[in-house]
């Protein structure tokens, strides 16, 4: 018997420093099927959560006020819990210097700002319910 679960089972833990910024990332998920959504402002804030409870997936910005999203998916990478937790990227940033360090810790996905829904959909589908 088939024990998928299905994409309105998943919990995702947005980090994302602007509350508005905030909202344009968590609406395409709910529009995908995602409903388990507790987004957070900061990586300290992630950091927290992410000690209580592991999210089926993080989906984050680059850069936050306390540190950046690099920092945030390496400090994760250290904890048990962390080290095999799938994490999205979503940002405008598109120099590869930026970004290689974030790619080298084993990020499932970069996806550019803006992004459109379908993106997230096909990423999501196909990263979290294979």
């Amino acid at each position: 018997m088939d024990q998928r679960i299905g994409l309105e089972d998943l919990s995702i833990l947005p980090v994302e420093p602007s509350h508005t910024q905030q909202r344009i990332v968590i609406q395409p998920l709910r529009e995908v099927g995602l409903h388990k959504i507790d987004g957070v402002n900061s990586g300290g804030e992630a950091l927290e959560t992410l000690a209580g409870y592991a999210p089926d997936l993080v989906v984050s910005a680059l850069y936050f006020g306390d540190m950046s999203g690099t920092d945030l998916i390496h400090a994760l990478r250290e904890t048990e819990h962390g080290r095999d937790l799938p994490f999205m990227l979503i940002s405008s940033e598109h120099h590869p210097v930026n970004l290689e360090p974030i790619r080298q810790a084993g990020v499932l996905a970069i996806l550019p700002k803006p992004f459109d829904v379908g993106s997230l959909r096909r990423l999501t589908r196909e990263r979290l319910s294979a």
